[in-house]
C-alpha cells in the first residue's frame, strides 16, 4: 500500500502539469484506498501548477534533468543538452534557467543539511 507522501513526492513529482498528475494518478489508483485517492486528488487541485501545458511540463522535465547533471557532474550530459537545443530559443533558454536555479538551489539544501550535522567532508576515518 503507497501512502500519501509516497505518491505525492515520488510517484507524480517529475508530473508538472495538473492533468499529468491526475493521469499518473490513475494508473497507480488500484494501489490506494479510496480516501487516500481522494487526498491526493485535493492535494493535486491545490497545487499552483498549470492545469494542462505541454511546453511548461517539457521545459520542466529537461531543465531538471540538466539540474541533476549540473549539480552531481558538473556539466550537462551531452544527450541532454542534445534534448534541450531541440526546444525552440525560448524555451531552451527557458530550460537553462530552470537548471541553473534548480542546482543552485540543491547545491544550497545539500550544503545546509552538511553544515547542520557538520559533517561537510568525509573523515579518514569513515574511507
Amino acid at each position: 500500500m503507497k501512502t500519501f507522501y509516497e505518491v505525492i513526492n515520488i510517484d507524480l513529482a517529475q508530473e508538472y502539469t495538473v492533468q499529468r498528475k491526475l493521469s499518473k494518478l490513475e494508473s497507480i489508483s488500484t494501489q490506494l484506498t479510496e480516501a487516500e485517492e481522494t487526498a491526493v486528488k485535493t492535494a493535486i487541485a491545490a497545487m499552483d501548477i498549470p492545469k494542462d501545458d505541454e511546453r511548461y511540463h517539457w521545459v520542466q522535465v529537461i531543465g531538471n534533468i540538466m539540474a541533476a547533471d549540473l549539480l552531481t557532474i558538473g556539466k550537462v550530459q551531452p544527450e541532454n543538452m542534445l534534448a534541450a537545443s531541440s526546444l525552440p530559443k525560448e524555451d531552451f533558454q527557458e530550460a537553462v534557467k530552470v537548471a541553473v536555479k534548480g542546482a543552485n538551489d540543491l547545491n544550497q539544501f545539500t550544503v545546509a543539511a552538511e553544515q547542520a550535522i557538520k559533517a561537510d567532508v568525509i573523515t579518514d576515518k569513515i574511507v
